[in-house]
């Protein structure tokens, strides 16, 4: 019998006997993963993690259809955008699981997906989290069904928090927090790629703080925004800011806490420079640690009125702005396989969210 059908099982008999048998799950696999993290490190724990949750069923193979399409810079090869089709992301929205809980049991926070006691009924027992303390704030990792690069994780907080940064129109999270702990998770992860969408800025779930990190594809190491920049050479608390990017982007590369400490003091001091129009922004933030142990953070302003690119209809989130498109309808399938889409028609899409970091 596996987890689903043993906690649907003893929900015959009530919930307190089926929580205290998912209790048990989760105490049982989070003991596991910690003695991996031990031996090789969190990278290590989250395979384990990925491979448990294969086997109760929660995640079969959340790739298998997906294909990616590479657009090179005619003159410059080197230079390049992607593009994924992924079906499957057309279901991400209604979740993986049942809607209605048995009887006996409530739903918490409007059936939000990323709240533990919600998780329990909606997957039957089969979705278990890892727990993991980040700069002394407790997450859980959920591995995602609707994955969009392999090892696809989201680091969702214990408590249900919003998602919005403190300067959004009202407040949320502090920006410190948010970086701080972006970069202390991608320290803890090098080879993965982390993502902070804001509100309107490609959050699936802007009730809930989350962020999400996964492994790079295979045959691309570096995606398209690292390889624009990477003969770019910030160090610690000196930026780079580029603007020949389709965005505007701000880059830092050192030690994670002088990362943090820097792009926590710039983000605050663009703040107030920014002061007439903060409410309308919005941000996504990505970071990545490198063999070497540095940690490279890459600030993108958004405006909250752009979530959507010209002529898309799902929002533009952390993967999109660093140069992979996700497209999942037929009428974006039908772009791929007419041949309309080259380098040039996606750095159009990418301009056309465009928001600049200062405004005259």
């Amino acid at each position: 019998m596996g987890p689903a059908e043993k906690v649907d099982e003893l929900l015959k008999f009530g919930t307190e006997a089926a929580l205290e048998s998912y209790d048990e799950a989760w105490a049982a696999l989070n003991a596991s993963l910690r003695l991996r993290e031990v031996t090789d490190g969190l990278c290590g724990a989250i395979e384990a993690f990925e491979e448990n949750q294969r086997q109760t069923g929660f995640i079969k193979d959340p790739l298998r259809g997906v294909e990616r399409y590479i657009y090179p810079h005619p003159e410059n090869p080197d230079a390049f955008f992607s593009v994924q089709f992924n079906a499957k992301r057309l279901h991400r929205f209604a979740g993986a699981g049942i809607a209605t809980p048995p009887l006996g049991w409530k739903i918490l926070h409007g059936g939000c997906f990323l709240c533990r006691d919600n998780v329990f009924w909606q997957q039957q027992g089969a979705e278990l989290g890892f727990e993991l303390e980040v700069n002394g704030h407790l997450y859980y990792a959920w591995m995602n069904p609707f994955a969009l690069l392999p090892s696809h994780v989201v680091l969702a907080s214990s408590v249900h928090e919003i998602q919005d940064w403190s300067h959004g129109p009202n407040g949320g999270v502090e920006v410190g927090r948010l970086i701080g702990d972006l970069t202390a998770l991608a320290a803890r992860m090098p080879g993965f790629i982390g993502f902070y969408n804001g509100v309107k800025a490609g959050a699936s779930i802007a009730e809930h703080l989350h962020m999400h990190f996964c492994r790079r594809p295979a045959g691309m190491p570096a995606l398209p925004l690292e390889v624009h920049l990477s003969g770019a050479s910030p160090r610690g608390a000196l930026p780079i800011i580029e603007q020949s990017y389709p965005l505007p982007v701000v880059m830092w590369r050192g030690e994670s806490s002088v990362v943090t400490a820097a792009a926590t003091a710039w983000v605050e001091d663009w703040s107030r420079k920014n002061a007439e129009r903060i409410d309308h922004l919005s941000a996504n933030i990505i970071a990545a640690a490198h063999e070497a142990g540095d940690v490279t953070l890459y600030l993108i302003p958004r405006d909250r009125h752009k979530r959507c690119a010209t002529g898309l209809v799902d929002p533009i989130g952390g993967l999109e702005v660093v140069g992979e498109l996700v497209f999942s309808g037929v009428e974006e399938k039908q772009l791929i396989d007419s041949g309309e889409i080259d380098y040039f028609f996606i750095e159009e899409i990418l301009r056309s969210v465009r928001t600049p970091l200062f405004v005259d």
